[in-house]
């Protein structure tokens, strides 16, 4: 195992910072804040990162965020997270007037949806490299803030190049503006290294195989979204929105492909206490989920990004309802507006109340320390997608309601809930080649949790499948109140467990990691 790439950074001289945030000490005055160390004050000491490997088992530069960087990356994770929950806003401007209609505008909308899911789950992953990039740049400076600043104001445009995009139905002028944006977002992470780099504010005597593996895995994706626009004004795509939207989908998975053949990570970025002959796979999968965990992160960010997604998908519910026209003169009025908005106001209600189920589950997911590598990424971020998605679904059985409805905000609810239990499968798969010990008690519990909510949702879609008002289906997710009742009786948790969720074995004496 290498861990000699990530040594203790060096003290800078006086006068060396050039205007860096978090460079080294002043001769003859305090030391300034130490860029090194995320989590300890302004004037703690320098980091020793082996030690700190060492110590928490967790991956090469591990903190993702550092004190220099944490305000500039929590306003990046926000603005991220409000640009792809934004990409539904546009979804029931102008919905059916009947139930009967619903199922025609879903299909007549269905290039718009596929737009939506493919661009939440292209941005997503933009964040992710912008993730990565800043785990190893550790200072800053006032023209990184303005780099910075330059991409996010591309992403914020992205909910505008997916709706240009999904009207024209892939046409190649659309596709030219969707590529360049994705292009520029691309090409400014990439500006953002190599300005890291040059100016000397990544980790000290970082492995400089790192560096290039970050180079390259930075320069695959936006030299794909340049393909996409040659190809656009070059090729003749058949009629229809397949034909631009195949070329844009698989141009972009090439590019992902060519990215785990071109950019495998080093094995510097090895971790401690990592067996995976405790995977029972073929070696050749162990080989891969070993490159996985290298290539991981803290999930730090994960978890704040997350937040604001589920925070933002949750304020838009109640963007969706309707204030009255009329001004409210009298009790009688109110009364009158409140019935005339009922449907809204129940599904509302019960919206909001089983997407803070979703992410009451996601915290205790994540409660422990857990190593967010790339499948764990692409399952967070389908759970995402789907929450978003879910005020659009929200607001269609409340006007104009009926089966289709119905149907469509129960299957993506049941969507949800799996994708969230696929994630918590992937972490205790982690877990154990990790040597993390969690207690069999509330392993127990996290599925007896995952049965009782299939089971309720389970009754919810046959009810709105069979019964003359396919409403009641809704009305059975209440049954997701007594969830944690049911759970204590069938998997109850011992009153003085000792096994904290994600309590660690004791360090592995061997310093050596097998593959």
């Amino acid at each position: 195992m290498h861990v000699a790439s990530l040594r203790e950074p060096r003290r800078g001289s006086p006068g060396d910072d050039d205007g860096c945030v978090g460079a080294g000490l002043d001769a003859g005055r305090a030391r300034r804040p130490s860029c090194y160390d995320p989590d300890g004050p302004g004037l703690s000491r320098p980091m020793d990162w082996s030690r700190r490997l060492r110590e928490h088992g967790t991956i090469s530069s591990a903190d993702p965020v550092s004190a220099p960087t944490e305000r500039m990356l929590g306003l990046s994770d926000a603005l991220f997270g409000i640009a792809i929950t934004f990409l539904a806003l546009d979804f029931g401007a102008d919905p059916p007037t009947a139930a009967e209609d619903v199922g025609g505008y879903l299909q007549a909308n269905l290039s718009k949806y596929f737009a939506y899911a493919f661009t939440f789950l292209l941005v997503g992953f933009q964040w992710w490299r912008h993730h990565k990039l800043f785990r190893f740049v550790k200072r800053r400076t006032d023209t990184l803030l303005l780099i910075n600043s330059l991409l996010l104001a591309f992403v914020a445009l992205v909910p505008f190049g997916m709706q240009v995009l999904a009207r024209n139905g892939g046409s190649p002028v659309s596709l030219i503006l969707f590529a360049g944006m994705m292009a520029c977002i691309g090409g400014l992470l990439s500006i953002l290294w190599e300005y890291s780099v040059r100016r000397n504010l990544i980790i000290p005597d970082l492995d400089p195989a790192i560096i290039k593996h970050v180079r390259m895995q930075l320069l695959i994706m936006p030299a794909s979204f340049l393909m996409v626009v040659a190809g656009a004004f070059l090729i003749d795509f058949p009629k229809g929105p397949l034909g631009g939207f195949g070329f844009l989908l698989l141009t972009v998975i090439v590019g992902v492909i060519a990215t785990g053949v071109f950019a495998p990570p080093p094995s510097s970025m090895v971790v401690e206490r990592v067996d995976t002959t405790r995977a029972p796979e073929s070696a050749a999968s162990r080989a891969r989920l070993l490159d996985r965990i290298r290539d991981g992160s803290g999930s730090e960010r994960l978890k704040i990004f997350t937040d604001g997604v589920f925070a933002v998908a949750l304020t838009i519910l109640a963007l969706r309802l309707t204030p009255p026209q009329q001004p409210l003169a009298t009790g009688s009025d109110l009364l009158a507006m409140l019935s005339a908005n009922s449907p809204a106001l129940v599904a509302y209600f019960i919206s909001f109340y089983v997407i803070t189920q979703q992410w009451i589950r996601h915290v205790h997911l994540f409660d422990r320390e857990i190593v967010a590598t790339t499948r764990i990424l692409w399952l967070n971020l389908i759970l995402l997608m789907l929450v978003a998605f879910m005020p659009f679904a929200t607001e269609l059985t409340a006007q104009p309601g009926g089966r289709t409805a119905v149907l469509l905000y129960l299957a993506i609810l049941t969507a949800a809930t799996a994708t969230e239990t696929a994630l918590s499968i992937a972490t205790r798969r982690l877990d154990r080649i990790m040597g993390v010990i969690d207690d069999p008690a509330r392993i127990k519990r996290r599925r007896a949790e995952w049965f009782v909510a299939m089971t309720i949702l389970a009754i919810a879609l046959i009810l709105g499948s069979t019964m003359p008002t396919p409403e009641t289906g809704l009305y059975a997710l209440i049954l997701f109140t007594g969830l944690d009742p049911i759970c204590r009786r069938i998997a109850p948790l011992p009153p003085r467990s000792t096994t904290e969720p994600g309590a660690s074995s004791p360090p592995s004496t061997s310093a050596t990691t097998r593959s």
